[in-house]
């Protein structure tokens, strides 16, 4: 987090343990509060562990030093092992600034007081700032009653407190909520997984932060040698307060007679939603307006149905130069196959992607994977209203195309859902049968705060590219298509 400019960021970060993540950091406020008591919770697997010691090797990072207390069976020695992969561990920091030790006998032999003491001891010799008790459930295994559970807990807060040390408290999902651990610490954040028919996701809850804001519900996680990468649900902090440029610029379509039907072209900033059945050519369309691209006004293709040499060597068949715009930087493609990914990972890889590039003008190719990819489909709305928000902020120019179902549909509108909404602009691609003959036809909806032609213009693809011809009805004539014996194709 980046606060030199700002004071009152900087004295709150001071009061915070970071994680190592920014992504949860933002979900946290800045991390964790310094000198609490924060519960980890989660089933085996979840990634308590691997979060845990994240967060130690960036407390040494930053200066600090960690004791990582274990009450469970497995040994240092295969944890670390584990962890190596991963970029933020630093086997150099093992036994200097992180120090790992075993509760287990302790408990087991002397009882939750020597534990105590051993946390206490180890703490103060190791001058530690953090501590990592990692498997608070086995206190239960030992045997301790409630009231000896919860006096533990709450000694161990005190002896945090009086020590300004931060405790994570590591502990299954086996506990009930309203267990007294977690009415008794600071922080609880939660880490499971979200199944939804065969597909299982990671993610991370914060369901308490004394005395601080954070941002509710469920964000997703993901594990790999980046360590625990947590990505915020888009609509819980974006979009709330638009910063959206204003200007009466127009930014060209890359096709002269569509930018004449537009007076100018699109209005820059806005979100232009390109709509028709398969094959119709709304990609072709995508394909000329980021031929516009240039250094000073870089574009991004984020595809998910075609890849990146499909696309060059697609926009070349039909005259449309890709290649010297990739190779002077004006232009990358990103390729995410149409398989299984994450809603809001799918996002904030858009998000950093025109952020770091400054990217002008942006070309989703099949928006409705957004919506297959989606959990939950009933906040769609609501995350690509957040989403095209943050990219018209960002002064992006953006284009994403979508299928409608069928080929001949009079009334398509009603299929757009959550779609429509987010189309400032709306291009209408269409096909009428004439007789034995297949036309195309495309026809501006809605263009925002402008004046534009209304009138169905018939189009051919070609070698070069897109051409727009004469005003026609787009409507296909089912008396023609009966005559010809095609109704129904």
């Amino acid at each position: 987090m980046e606060h030199s400019n700002n004071r009152g960021a900087v004295a709150i970060e001071a009061r915070r343990v970071a994680s190592g993540d920014a992504g949860l950091d933002r979900i946290l406020g800045g991390g964790i509060f310094r000198g609490a008591v924060t519960i980890l919770q989660g089933m085996p697997g979840a990634g308590k562990t691997t979060l845990a010691n994240q967060m130690a090797f960036e407390n040494s990072r930053r200066g600090g030093r960690t004791v990582y207390i274990t009450l469970l069976s497995e040994s240092h020695g295969r944890m670390t092992a584990s962890l190596t992969p991963m970029r933020f561990f630093d086997d150099a920091e093992i036994g200097q600034t992180i120090h790992y030790v075993s509760g287990y006998s302790i408990l087991m032999e002397e009882g939750a007081r020597a534990l105590l003491h051993l946390i206490g001891s180890e703490a103060r010799d190791r001058e530690a700032n953090l501590v990592v008790l990692d498997g608070l459930f086995v206190l239960g295994d030992a045997g301790l009653t409630e009231s000896e559970y919860r006096r533990f807990v709450n000694d161990l807060a005190l002896q945090a407190e009086l020590m300004g040390c931060t405790v994570l408290l590591l502990t299954n999902g086996r506990r009930a909520s309203d267990s007294p651990e977690f009415t008794m610490v600071d922080g609880w954040l939660e880490l499971g997984w979200q199944v939804a028919g065969h597909r299982a996701c990671r993610f991370i809850e914060a369901h308490k932060l004394r005395g601080s804001g954070f941002l509710a519900g469920r964000h997703s996680l993901r594990i790999s040698t980046a360590g625990v990468e947590v990505f915020p649900r888009l609509e819980s902090y974006l979009g709330h307060r638009p910063r959206v440029p204003t200007a009466d610029a127009r930014v060209s379509t890359g096709v002269d007679a569509i930018d004449a039907m537009l007076g100018g072209g699109l209005p820059a900033f806005s979100n232009t939603l390109v709509w028709g059945p398969t094959g119709i050519g709304k990609t072709t369309v995508g394909l000329h307006f980021l031929s516009m691209c240039s250094p000073d006004a870089p574009g991004l293709l984020f595809g998910f149905y075609e890849s990146p040499e499909e696309c060059v060597h697609g926009a070349r068949r039909r005259g449309i130069d890709l290649e010297s715009r990739i190779a002077d930087g004006s232009l990358q493609v990103v390729w995410h196959p149409p398989t299984e990914h994450d809603l809001d990972m799918l996002g904030h890889a858009l998000l950093d992607n025109v952020r770091t590039r400054g990217v002008r003008r942006l070309l989703i190719d099949g928006i409705d994977a957004f919506e297959k990819v989606a959990l939950e489909p009933g906040r769609l709305h609501r995350y690509l209203t957040a989403l095209t928000y943050e990219l018209r902020s960002a002064g992006c120019t953006s284009m994403f195309t979508s299928e409608i179902a069928g080929l001949f549909d009079e009334q398509p509108l009603v299929l757009a859902g959550d779609r429509s909404a987010i189309g400032q602009n709306i291009l209408l691609m269409r096909y009428a049968q004439q007789g034995e003959r297949l036309t195309r036809s495309l026809s501006w909806l809605k263009v925002r705060e402008s004046a534009f032609d209304t009138r169905a213009h018939a189009f051919e693809i070609g070698a070069g590219g897109l051409r727009l011809q004469a005003p026609l009805d787009p409507r296909s004539t089912p008396a023609a298509c009966m005559a010809t014996g095609t109704a129904g194709a």
